[in-house]
């Protein structure tokens, strides 16, 4: 049996986060955060901004430029620790992803808790 009415399209919370967040000329704001009860993150360094490009995430050498280290220093820290000053990047593939936002907050010079 086929349906012969076709049932609407269910949108994702994160298309209508972006239907929501549309400035006036129809282009969705860079970094602005849905409120789901997270803090509000810091403003980003304009070289941070420059390099992130509107993205979440940044490469490991992405990572080494925002911070002014070689990026074998990254990957060393992350090698012995699991973290770089602090932060822990996500695992995709062959390839660490670097949050943007605690990164923005490393170079603005705020502290993180550390769980222990």
């Amino acid at each position: 049996m086929q349906k012969t009415q076709s049932q609407p399209k269910r949108r994702s919370q994160v298309e209508i986060a972006l239907a929501e967040d549309l400035t006036s000329d129809g282009l969705p704001e860079i970094n602005t955060f849905a409120s789901g009860g997270h803090a509000a993150a810091p403003p980003l360094p304009p070289a941070l901004a420059a390099i992130a490009a509107g993205r979440d995430h940044i490469l490991t050498g992405e990572f080494a430029r925002a911070a002014n280290r070689a990026s074998q220093t990254i990957r060393k820290n992350y090698s012995q620790r699991g973290e770089c000053f602090g932060i822990r990047p996500l695992k995709f593939g062959n390839r660490l992803l670097w949050p943007v936002t605690q990164i923005a907050a490393l170079l603005n010079g705020e502290t993180q808790s550390r769980a222990t």
